[in-house]
């Protein structure tokens, strides 16, 4: 367990997890791999564009994609090729991307929240197509969403999951 890294927020509880060569939180991503140099990024769940901004000051020009259900808003602020598109199921070819970006996406995934179809499953088909559409070698920088210290995984209706820790390493790996 020493290679696999927790963060926890102000209250104590966790909220993400990882093993460093597998699926790395974006927290790590931005302090600690800053000497990795992607020539194409993925970056799912737009928001407006706040990750494709610090992506822009960390890698400068590197061509950024992103995928979100929701028609994008804002213009061209960040030069960003967008796609709406369902991260459980991306219209990407395989190996596309030498780094993939997901900041709590995967916890509402399937779940119908933001008008997607409902897929029990989604959080895992979603970590599925950050596999497929990763070049070898590539990085996944994932926040889970919140992952809590508990006996028994937690889904509040169409809102959120709620991961044990259990649950996060095995879907992490």
């Amino acid at each position: 367990m020493e290679n696999i890294h927790i963060y926890k927020n102000n209250s104590g509880i966790s909220y993400s997890v990882y093993p460093p060569q597998t699926f790395l939180t974006f927290e790590y991503w931005i302090y600690m791999v800053p000497q990795y140099k992607p020539q194409s990024v993925l970056m799912l769940g737009y928001a407006g564009g706040t990750v494709a901004g610090l992506i822009r000051l960390i890698w400068g020009d590197v061509p950024i994609t992103a995928v979100d259900l929701a028609p994008r808003e804002d213009g061209d602020r960040y030069d960003v090729n967008f796609i709406q598109a369902d991260a459980t199921s991306m219209p990407i070819e395989d190996e596309s991307f030498d780094a993939v970006s997901s900041t709590c996406v995967l916890c509402h995934a399937g779940l119908g929240r933001y008008g997607d179809p409902l897929v029990e499953d989604g959080d895992l088909r979603m970590m599925k197509e950050i596999s497929r559409v990763l070049k070898p070698g590539g990085l996944a920088a994932l926040t889970f969403g919140p992952v809590a210290e508990i006996e028994e995984f937690v889904r509040v209706g169409t809102f959120h999951r709620v991961y044990t820790m259990k649950e996060a390493l095995r879907m992490a790996e």
